[in-house]
């Protein structure tokens, strides 16, 4: 699977969800969601590009490695309109190399 989209009813994206894809390619997260757990996209080798629908970044806590062994330094995050200041200071999501509004 080169890219998935998360269905538009979750909330919480539960711990190890998505690891381990060695073909994940891009991913679109929904505008629900309010919480990553625990090494969600960890070792995602591949991941390029995250769309997450949220206007307020969904919550990752400190220290749970959420994005472990996943390179978004070089990874694109693309935000909602207005939200990039949101992101850009936010735990786990300031990381991303680049952030882009949509």
């Amino acid at each position: 699977m080169s890219s998935m989209v998360v269905p538009e009813k979750i909330k919480v994206l539960n711990h190890y969800a998505l690891s381990g894809c060695d073909d994940l390619v891009s991913v679109e997260l929904p505008s629900r969601l309010e919480k990553i757990m625990w090494s969600s996209f960890a070792y995602d080798y591949k991941l390029k590009t995250v769309t997450c629908k949220a206007a307020n970044p969904p919550v990752i806590k400190a220290g749970q490695e959420v994005f472990e062994g996943t390179p978004i330094a070089s990874a694109t995050l693309r935000v909602p309109a207005g939200s990039k200041a949101l992101y850009q200071a936010a735990e786990g999501w300031k990381d991303f190399g680049t952030i882009v509004e949509f």
